[in-house]
């Protein structure tokens, strides 16, 4: 999904986060790479912030979702693949034959 608006919001240790990138402005992570540095060194984090998806416009194109980090250098890189799929509540019409 490279041309997409990426959006990172919430906090981290109290401190407000609001960024947005661009998928594909990361190259080395994928055709739809991006990234955001949002601490100088690790820190722990649960249900604190969100990613979301959005189109050109701003209109959402996933639900918020959650973004768990971690305090240790091991785990300091998250990667999150985000793949399209069918809506969760598809119209059905009837088909009618003769």
């Amino acid at each position: 999904m490279p041309g997409k608006i990426i959006k990172l919001d919430g906090t981290l240790q109290g401190t407000p986060i609001n960024l947005l990138g661009v998928s594909g402005g990361e190259i080395k992570l994928g055709p739809a790479g991006f990234a955001f540095k949002i601490a100088d060194q690790p820190v722990a984090s649960n249900a604190t912030l969100f990613m979301q998806v959005l189109d050109i416009t701003g209109a959402a194109l996933t639900p918020r979702m959650a973004v768990q980090t971690y305090a240790d250098c091991q785990r300091n890189f998250i990667l999150l693949n985000v793949k399209a799929t069918l809506r969760q509540n598809p119209t059905f019409f009837p088909m009618i034959r003769k």
